[in-house]
Formats: structure tokens, sequence, C-alpha cells
């Protein structure tokens, strides 16, 4: 809220809505408080102090902020062990830039090698020609692996 604002609302004995400790909490403003400005800083009785970034004219713009402003997610790269791996046969991870990977292996002419493909397209819907990454074994599945933390953890 802009001090401008503040000060209109203070005049005019309305409340404003304050993001205090996660939750959101009406202030109300009386005439015989005493309401000083200091720097980004609402004080009032010398005593109760908000920040002007966590005022707002309605509830609705307080709770909005609560809980829509900076939101963050933490994505991790799917971890399996090489057993794992033979097991489950395929790990699915997307990148930086939102580019689903596929590595995976299959047959192929009696051999059984490793892929990485990229999916893109509506759940994968197109695909890119996978990269054989040799055959089947442990040594090449720790190089794939290399290469899918290459991809997840690569700047543009």
């Amino acid at each position: 809220m802009k001090k401008q604002e503040l000060e209109k609302a203070i005049e005019n004995g309305e409340s404003v809505w304050c993001l205090c400790c996660k939750t959101v909490e009406e202030i109300y403003f009386y005439k015989d408080n005493i309401y000083e400005f200091e720097q980004n800083r609402l004080i009032i009785n010398k005593f109760w102090q908000y920040s002007m970034n966590n005022l707002f004219k309605t509830k609705a713009e307080a709770e909005h902020y609560l809980h829509h402003a900076n939101v963050t997610r933490t994505e991790t790269l799917p971890f399996l062990t090489w057993e794992e791996f033979l097991k489950e046969r395929e790990i699915r991870f997307v990148d930086n830039i939102g580019e689903e990977w596929h590595l995976y292996y299959s047959y192929s002419d009696e051999f059984i090698y490793i892929y990485l493909q990229s999916m893109f397209g509506y759940h994968g819907a197109k695909t890119r020609n996978p990269q054989n990454l040799g055959e089947l074994t442990e040594a090449n599945f720790y190089k794939a692996y290399d290469e899918c933390v290459r991809l997840f953890k690569e700047k543009e």
C-alpha cells in the first residue's frame, strides 16, 4: 500500500489488512492513536510496527498476496540405482527449459541398448529420434545418467 493511500484510510477511519505471521489480520484506525511513518513502516502508538509492503486495502488483496506471492518450486532429478534402472526400465525428467526426456533401455538386433530421447508436444505425443548411448552396461548407465544430469542442470 502507498503512504498516501494509508494516510487517507487513517484520516477516514477505515481499516486495512495486514500480513502478520502468515495470517491476514485487520488493522483498525482509531482517532486517539498516534500514527507515524518511518522509512517503509507504519508505527502505531510508538509500539506496533507494520511494514508498508504487508499492508493491503482489502482482505482479498492480502490473502491473494499471502497465498500467491513468491511461490517457489524445487525440482529434483529422479534418482535410480543401476539395479532399480534394470527393474524400472526408464527414467523420465524435465530439463531446465521444460522439455521432457526419457532414458530407457530397449532391445535391438539381439542387443540391449540405452537410449535417451527428447519428448515434446502434448504429453510426449511427438518424439525426436532417440540417441543410442551404448549397450546396457553399468558403465554406460552411469555415463547416460551424467548426460541426464547435464540436461537437467544446463542453463540456456
